[in-house]
This record gives C-alpha cells, sequence and structure tokens, in this order.
C-alpha cells in the first residue's frame, strides 16, 4: 500500500508541470518589464496630478476671492452652460 501511496502522490505532482529554468526566466523577465512600464505609468499620473493641482492652488492664490469685490445678483450657473438651464425652463416670454 506504501507504493501505491507514492505513485498517488507521483501522478499528482506530475500534472502540475514544473516551469522549466529558460521559462521561468523569461516569465520574470516580462513580470520584470511590465512592472517597470507599470511603475513609470504611475509616476507619470502623479506627476501630472500634482501640476494640476499646482495650478489650482496658483490660481486660486493670483485669483482669489478679493473681500470687497460684489458680485451682482442671481446665481453663479454651471461652468459652461451659465445661466442656459434656467433660460430654457422658462421658454418663450
Amino acid at each position: 500500500t506504501t507504493e501505491t501511496i507514492l505513485l498517488a502522490e507521483t501522478e499528482t505532482t506530475s500534472s502540475a508541470r514544473p516551469l522549466e529554468p529558460k521559462e521561468s526566466v523569461q516569465e520574470i523577465e516580462e513580470w520584470r518589464q511590465k512592472g517597470e512600464k507599470m511603475s513609470l505609468l504611475l509616476v507619470l499620473i502623479s506627476v501630472v496630478v500634482g501640476m494640476v493641482g499646482l495650478l489650482l492652488r496658483w490660481n486660486e492664490v493670483r485669483y482669489g476671492r478679493r473681500g470687497n469685490v460684489r458680485l451682482p445678483p442671481g446665481t453663479m450657473g454651471w461652468p459652461l452652460f451659465g445661466e442656459t438651464t434656467e433660460f430654457l425652463k422658462e421658454g418663450p416670454s
């Protein structure tokens, strides 16, 4: 019975083919290259997000609200649409 157990163990382990050294080196190299590309992409995205944040902060400081500037009455409206939605709701007059 010991022989059948050993035979069964070798059959189950032989079905999962171990990687040959050449294949494993190639796969490791592929994963390393993918990791380098992902790292570069992450750095580029971080730089872009940082630059946008700095530009927004610079814009806020330069053109920030001044205490004594008064705006006309009414809502500010949406960017690019302005008061178009309110104008269309009222219909023709």
